[in-house]
């Protein structure tokens, strides 16, 4: 005992966690006492230890609350968040503070369990084959739970569906259930969380996850198992052992997230699991496995709205997690334009025509996201009848410029030869402006309604490059810009430069290439574009 005889209602005593050769310490309430390795520290931690100073941290009560302050460079952690130098932090009773490598549960004020070795924790693990879980409650929690995260609206719903639905199975060895992100240096953060009805207030400050790594290690180990860490009843002849702090706890790796952390399925009971613990086990594995599944469905379904089948496997097999509506990032990537031309009505045209030139343009737009996906880029908006896309993003691709060159050219051979109700199949049904350069790159629009957003210069000259494709203008059907051609690789071969234009909005001039099929061998004068407005006007059109 440090500072005398204790008052049981303003002790701090630090337990020390399992597997660590430390001592029991309770410290009576003082303005500072030191922990370290000198002789002169108040908590005298092991002199072996490496990753702790001599002065590492003090602690102090002040108004009836005790406070941690790091004084180290070696860093200290409480809950799993590390500490600011000179700063002082309240802590809670229950929880877990490490100075360097050295962990111990703390409790501010003392009680039964505080004193004798019943208060200390066992951890162990349980590794749940579900082929071995009961059969009917396999097949009542597949029935129920899908049903019940399919009505949830975002990932945070998803997690307090599946945490209530713990709790309610569990009941009345859990009190409550978290999801929690536990990133390296980073405060514990909470995605979703549930807790049975007749919990008190007491209780529910103290039922928070506990942080440990000898749990993330038992569960990088063994990512099927399930951890429990117990209090050790005082009594072995008693089965249920209720008081102040949490007497079980039990936690499951769910999933990864985008921060570099875990995410963690826990449940937290005030009473101690003398038998209990396979069922809850049982339980975790089960719910764990099909959030899991149901992230993953999500995730894919949400993904494929802007990306090919094969992007969205190459997101997902890098990062299941990744969330392509974080904060904007610049990336190289390369623009493609699509719009259809003779695709306009008279404004009497009667309601069949309307209906045959719809379904041309719904095979037209078919035609171009196939050719699009089948090339591995993204499709980024649908306007009318034109069609934005880009490659680049999300994932770089160092061949980005070849990919949107050759989709070009499939999609105008495709729609060549494709028979239509009300469209001439031409080269010249279409139109695509191609540019490369760096680009913008995340969500746009409000905080309800969103998408996948690019922008930058190049989005803009592929958007005009597509509009010099008019018959009025220089009549190809495929135009792109000179940063386009130099990186071409595969299609460089059927590259022909037309001439410089100066695109509205941009301050110099531009050269501007064509992508065909054929191309002459001999290279003569091209032919003579009809004349541009003075904004976009060729200066030459040989190679």
């Amino acid at each position: 005992m440090v500072g005398g005889g204790p008052d049981p209602n303003h002790v701090l005593v630090l337990i020390p966690s399992e597997g660590q050769a430390l001592e029991r310490v309770v410290l009576q309430p003082a303005d500072r006492l030191c922990v370290g390795r000198s002789s002169r520290c108040e908590v005298r931690l092991p002199n072996e230890s490496r990753l702790v100073s001599r002065l590492h941290a003090s602690l102090s009560h002040r108004g009836g609350v005790w406070y941690v302050t790091d004084e180290s460079r070696r860093g200290t952690w409480l809950q799993g968040e590390r500490l600011q130098p000179g700063e002082p932090r309240s802590i809670p009773h229950g929880a877990i503070v490490r100075f360097g490598d050295c962990e111990y549960l703390v409790h501010t004020h003392l009680d039964d369990d505080s004193l004798g070795p019943e208060g200390t924790y066992t951890l162990s693990s349980q590794v749940v084959q579900l082929a071995t879980i009961d059969a009917a409650r396999v097949l009542q929690s597949a029935f129920e739970l899908p049903e019940l995260l399919a009505k949830a609206i975002d990932e945070s719903a998803i997690y307090s569906v599946a945490c209530d639905y713990l709790v309610r199975a569990l009941a009345p060895a859990i009190a409550t259930a978290y999801v929690a992100v536990i990133a390296p240096n980073e405060p514990l953060s909470v995605l979703g969380r549930a807790e049975r009805g007749s919990i008190s207030p007491a209780a529910r400050e103290l039922g928070k996850p506990m942080v440990s790594r000898r749990i993330l290690v038992r569960l990088h180990e063994s990512p099927e198992s399930v951890v429990f860490m117990q209090r050790s009843p005082g009594d072995a002849a008693l089965s249920i052992t209720v008081s102040g702090a949490p007497q079980a706890l039990g936690a499951a790796l769910l999933d990864s997230h985008a921060s570099g952390g875990d995410v963690i399925l826990y449940v937290i009971g005030d009473v101690v699991l003398t038998q209990g613990d396979r069922l809850v086990a049982q339980y975790l594995r089960l719910v764990s496995t099909l959030v899991r599944q149901h992230l993953l469905t999500r995730r894919q379904a949400h993904l494929t709205k802007y990306f090919s089948p094969s992007v969205v496997q190459l997101i997902l097999d890098r990062d299941p997690a990744t969330d392509i509506e974080a904060e904007p990032s610049v990336a190289t990537a390369t623009s493609f334009f699509f719009d259809v031309r003779g695709s306009s009505l008279p404004l009497e045209a009667a309601d069949e025509e309307l209906s045959k030139l719809y379904q041309d343009l719904r095979r037209v737009l078919s035609i171009v996201t196939e050719a699009v996906f089948e090339a591995g880029g993204t499709i980024i908006d649908y306007a009318g009848d034109g069609v934005f896309a880009v490659w680049g993003v999300p994932l770089a691709q160092a061949d980005h410029a070849d990919r949107a060159v050759g989709c070009a050219l499939t999609v105008v051979k495709r729609l060549r030869d494709t028979r239509f109700l009300k469209l001439k199949p031409s080269a010249s049904l279409c139109g695509i402006g191609i540019a490369t350069g760096q680009v913008l790159v995340g969500p746009v629009g409000s905080s309800v309604v969103f998408k996948y957003g690019v922008f930058g210069p190049s989005v803009s000259a592929a958007q005009r490059l597509a509009n010099l494709t008019k018959h009025e203008a220089l009549d190809r059907p495929i135009l792109m810009s000179a940063d386009v051609m130099r990186q071409l690789d595969v299609h460089r071969g059927c590259a022909r430069r037309v001439g410089e234009v100066q695109l509205r909005g941009m301050g110099s001039q531009v050269e501007v290439y064509e992508a065909s099929f054929i191309i002459p061998a001999v290279a003569g004068p091209a032919p003579q574009a009809p004349r541009l407005p003075t904004s976009e006007e060729p200066r030459d059109q040989t190679e």
